[in-house]
């Protein structure tokens, strides 16, 4: 291998202060997104070529759902006369909240915030990473975004949790307490949900 003729890269090379470039780490098996960049900290803005590789979902402009509402539809009408009164409704609530979206049942406006998420996510960076990148694949989740993509935009916190054997991503809807998602919630218009135990069962 020959030298280059001038003389100051070569002083670049041999100089102790110079940045020693570390080849990115390979993606684990099970990661389903393994062409984008693992990165040597999490800590910092990503470089453009991390973004080239990340998918990207623009907001959709109205409520949308994988499910086929009208097979949907069909099965419902066709086992109507089966289904007890309460479960009739249940199932229209059902149809009408992915023709239309979901009420969050708030009982305040909560103001535009984007709330930073836990460290344990930039501990974990390449698994939340390859995590959102697959949501996003999916249609789960829209963006990235430079700027908020809506007015009153809310981004609220995420959590990665380290279980026995897998990292459990968390969207924190009680952060910030007292003005969090969960804090403007009706816990009156909640619908309440009943379990039995395995002693009362057996």
């Amino acid at each position: 291998m020959g030298l280059p003729a001038s003389w100051a890269p070569i002083r670049r090379w041999l100089s102790r202060h110079s940045t020693v470039y570390t080849p990115p780490r390979p993606p684990p098996a099970n990661f389903k997104c393994p062409e984008i960049p693992i990165l040597q900290s999490y800590k910092i803005t990503p470089p453009a070529y991390f973004w080239a590789k990340f998918p990207a979902r623009p907001l959709p402009n109205k409520p949308n759902t994988p499910v086929n509402i009208e097979a949907l539809q069909s099965i419902l009408k066709s086992h109507s006369s089966s289904l007890p009164l309460a479960q009739q409704l249940l199932a229209q609530k059902v149809v009408n909240e992915l023709q239309h979206g979901v009420d969050a049942l708030q009982t305040r406006h909560l103001p535009a915030a984007i709330i930073p998420s836990s460290g344990s996510v930039l501990d974990h960076g390449p698994v939340f990473t390859d995590a959102v990148a697959n949501w996003v694949k999916k249609g789960f989740v829209a963006g990235p975004f430079i700027s908020p993509p809506c007015p009153e935009f809310r981004a609220n916190s995420m959590i990665a949790v380290s279980q026995k054997d897998k990292i459990r991503i968390i969207m924190n809807l009680s952060a910030p307490e007292g003005d969090s998602f969960n804090d403007a919630v009706s816990s009156r218009d909640l619908q309440k949900i009943y379990m039995s135990t395995a002693k009362s069962f057996g």
